[in-house]
């Protein structure tokens, strides 16, 4: 589905939104001076974690959601140009979850620049239908992105 969506876009950048998460109100904005003021390829921003009003108290105390704010090298905070996004190819439909981390994984390997910003941009909601709390047993997805993460950086290395 992503990657139908992004074969759709006809715009200069690409910015993602789960249907479950908030955006700040001026998250583009403060993305686009940074690519103005810093000569970088992506930029993220930090996640704020909430839980959903859904929740009664048992199912609260059941979920972790931090306080702190977390640096958000995720989808939901990426700002980045389309020709870039496409330098390092489409999402893998090979796992169930992560496929994030395998793109970003690929597009440090091809040597592009990320900048950090110190300010909250997206808001992830915890609730009862989160991707990663339903499908427990395809976690083991995040340990073979990792496992050919390391093969391609090795493999790099060999050159």
């Amino acid at each position: 589905t992503l990657n139908k969506g992004l074969s759709e876009v006809n715009g200069e950048y690409i910015a993602f939104l789960d249907a479950d998460d908030i955006w700040i109100e001026n998250k583009l904005e403060l993305q686009m001076k940074a690519m103005d003021d810093h000569n970088v390829d992506m930029i993220f921003g930090h996640i704020q974690q909430f839980i959903s009003p859904e929740f009664n108290d048992e199912d609260k105390f059941k979920r972790h959601c931090p306080d702190e704010l977390m640096p958000g090298y995720s989808r939901d905070t990426l700002f980045i140009k389309k020709k870039t996004f496409v330098q390092v190819g489409p999402f893998s439909t090979n796992y169930q979850v992560g496929e994030f981390i395998d793109w970003y994984i690929k597009a440090k390997n091809l040597g592009l620049k990320s900048f950090m910003l110190p300010d909250i941009l997206v808001k992830r909601r915890i609730h009862k239908t989160n991707t990663t709390g339903q499908n427990t047993g395809s976690k083991i997805d995040y340990v073979r992105i990792l496992k050919a993460g390391l093969d391609l950086h090795r493999a790099k290395n060999k050159k």
